[in-house]
């Protein structure tokens, strides 16, 4: 059975641009649910707040699949899920300079990356455990003091005592006095 040209050419026409249709929304799909991060806001709702406000990567610098892919695994299943190891190496795909940066000065505070990551085999997570996703009232995407003292609890004294040459192996410079809040100075 033939059809008359004048059905034929537009059945060809519509069902040409039904698969080209399919094709564009399947790939449009796949894209969307496996590097959009408003995917993974569909079951990290209580990240996503956090990760919009990230000063370190927000969601204009990194995408979720930046920091969390393990390609490997996503081969095999398609699901992006990351181990910390791999979460640190991605880490090294972007800053691989930080590993051997010396001396690194950022709001007061100076550290030495070489030591810590080639010298000390530390991983970024060690240190950098909030780096998008910080809870603080004010996120700041770095250590606080306290995950120092993870390592460096010993050292927070010398002779018993918290002294300023303590305090000046991290910080380059020592205010004089506390900031004062905004009611202190009226």
């Amino acid at each position: 059975m033939n059809l008359p040209r004048a059905i034929s050419r537009p059945l060809v026409f519509v069902g040409a641009g039904a698969v080209v249709a399919g094709v564009v929304l399947f790939v449009g799909y796949v894209r969307f649910t496996s590097v959009d991060s408003r995917y993974c806001w569909t079951c990290h709702d209580d990240i996503w707040p956090l990760y919009e406000a990230s000063q370190t990567h927000p969601p204009v610098h990194a995408s979720c699949v930046d920091c969390h892919e393990d390609p490997v695994h996503r081969a095999r299943t398609g699901v992006v899920a990351v181990t910390v190891e791999n979460l640190n190496e991605n880490c090294r795909d972007c800053h691989m300079e930080m590993t051997t940066a010396t001396t690194v000065e950022r709001k007061l505070i100076k550290i030495s990356h070489k030591v810590h990551v080639t010298d000390e085999r530390c991983e970024c997570t060690d240190c950098h455990r909030t780096v998008a996703h910080d809870r603080h009232p004010a996120p700041s995407n770095r250590p606080t003091k306290w995950s120092c003292y993870v390592c460096h609890e010993h050292q927070k004294e010398i002779d018993g005592e918290v002294n300023e040459k303590n305090c000046l192996r991290c910080h380059y410079i020592i205010l004089d006095e506390p900031a004062k809040t905004k009611n202190e100075q009226e």
